[in-house]
């Protein structure tokens, strides 16, 4: 791990509270030339801190339906393991790759128009790498939980204050409105950089920037495209990245998204429909910090938590650029 100056972690801060903010705009904020911001961007991006600029896609107003695949390997040799990644990594319907070590060697996030895309997805998948996978496990995901930003970026960088007020959310009045196919290439595109100029994307499109700008402020004002942020590498960061699955009694589920909500280790939580039925991914300083995390959720829940398993993440990949099936 590279250690990070104060300024270093309040230019990431800002970056993760709101990458939509133009270099011009963050570095008045910061007090520093433009120049120097721009050279120290590169540099947490050459570092591997910082992964890639992300926006979130609302797949399920284009349509789409999102599921969360957990697979066991029977076979991790480089080779293999190296020509499994690449034909996930190179499929229409996959979002998210991560490697992990427990129960599960991969988690998958498809992007899907129906539970047959699932089947068909397995299907192939089995196919092409006969007798190397030992369990599928399918969680079709009913709702997506983020946690205070102002609390996560807590815990990742302590000595920023956030006393400004950023992040503020607005009231918006989110309306369904009919897309056309182009209105798909501009969110496919955006998702893919989220930095693109508005002239560099024109070209792409043959959209003039002044239609592309009107066009990108409909998306977000009526919620196709939101929460500009960026991805993070927990490694680098020196914190333990963990996904806790889980079982919970559905009689006191909604008291325990509550407390989910005020774990500052806690990025973002998902609830979902099949062998588990909530995960949670968690950020901690070190396996002591995450163990005590998790033995206070045990401890205060423990006769709603039916069962539960965890995951060490080690590695992710298309993270988390929208799939080329939102095209079709």
């Amino acid at each position: 791990m590279v250690p990070l100056k104060l300024l270093d972690e309040q230019i990431l801060t800002e970056l993760f509270l709101n990458s939509k903010q133009s270099y011009r705009q963050l570095a008045k904020k910061l007090n520093i030339s433009k120049e120097n911001l721009s050279k120290k961007i590169e540099r947490y991006k050459s570092l591997n801190i910082l992964r890639d600029f992300a926006v979130s896609v609302n797949y399920d107003k284009l349509g789409f339906m999102e599921y969360n695949l957990f697979i066991r390997l029977k076979k991790l040799d480089s080779i293999f393991y190296d020509n499994f990644l690449n034909y996930l990594n190179n499929h229409n319907n996959t979002t998210w790759i991560g490697k992990s070590f427990g129960k599960y060697d991969i988690k998958i996030s498809l992007i899907v128009k129906s539970y047959s895309d699932v089947n068909t997805f397995i299907f192939e998948l089995s196919k092409e790498f006969p007798d190397k996978i030992e369990i599928v496990d399918s969680l079709f995901v009913i709702d997506k939980y983020k946690s205070s930003k102002e609390l996560f970026v807590s815990n990742l960088f302590p000595n920023v204050s956030l006393s400004n007020g950023i992040n503020k959310k607005e009231n918006k009045i989110v309306k369904d409105i009919k897309l056309e196919y182009i209105d798909k290439k501009v969110i496919y595109e955006v998702s893919q950089n989220p930095k693109i100029s508005l002239v560099e994307l024109g070209h792409k499109l043959n959209i003039l920037p002044e239609t592309l700008k009107y066009k990108i402020s409909k998306l977000e004002k009526n919620d196709y495209l939101k929460n500009y942020s960026i991805v993070f590498n927990g490694k680098e960061l020196n914190k333990i990245w963990c996904v806790v699955l889980l079982n919970i009694s559905q009689t006191n589920i909604e008291n325990f998204k509550d407390e989910l909500k005020k774990n500052k280790n806690i990025s973002s939580f998902v609830e979902t429909q099949g062998v588990w039925n909530l995960s949670a991914t968690f950020f901690a300083s070190d396996i002591n910090s995450l163990y005590r995390s998790l033995n206070e959720l045990r401890s205060n829940f423990s006769k709603d938590i039916l069962n539960f398993e965890y995951l060490i993440y080690f590695d992710f990949f298309k993270f988390p650029k929208a799939p080329k099936s939102i095209l079709e």
